[in-house]
């Protein structure tokens, strides 16, 4: 048996220990992490309620009309009539297409904050490089494999 057997299955061993803590620890982070984001206050934006005014009906009173005016009245009322209910429908149209637009946008901020909350979630704080994030599984890795080594030069002859 080797004497660098012991030295290599010490060295795995604490590489493997090591390994598993930080992983431990890397784990139990997250999972503070994702209970601070699942407490975090949700902003949810809201639009501006859609406002509505009416005109009242004006009725006039003046003096008695002959049924030819009154008729003559009628008939120029109708034809106002019909500008009236396009001027309405173009206001109506711009209002809800307004209010519409603002309602998006609300929606928009909305989701743009829970994104840019799961993005902070994943990213963890800030930039990191694969070997950092995985340091715990990787030191782990190097551990098995000094250790597998351990194994192979105890079984070699002296």
């Amino acid at each position: 048996m080797s004497t660098a057997a012991p030295a290599l299955a010490s060295a795995a061993a604490l590489l493997e220990i090591v390994g598993i803590w930080i992983t431990i620890r890397d784990l139990q982070k997250a999972r503070r992490r994702l209970a601070d984001y699942l407490r975090r206050p949700r902003t949810v934006h809201l639009s501006a309620a859609l406002e509505a005014t009416f005109a009242g009906s004006a009725t006039a009173t003046g003096p008695e009309q002959t049924l030819e005016q009154r008729i003559e009245h009628l008939e120029t009322w109708q034809r106002g009539m019909a500008e009236e209910l396009r001027e309405r429908d173009k206001k109506l149209t711009k209002r809800l297409t307004d209010r519409f637009d603002r309602q998006l946008m609300a929606s928009e901020n909305t989701l743009g904050d829970q994104l840019e909350g799961l993005r902070e979630l994943v990213a963890g704080g800030g930039p990191q490089s694969r070997l950092r994030a995985y340091k715990g599984p990787l030191i782990l890795a190097v551990g098995v494999l000094v250790g597998l080594a351990g194994n192979v030069a105890g079984t070699l002859p002296n």
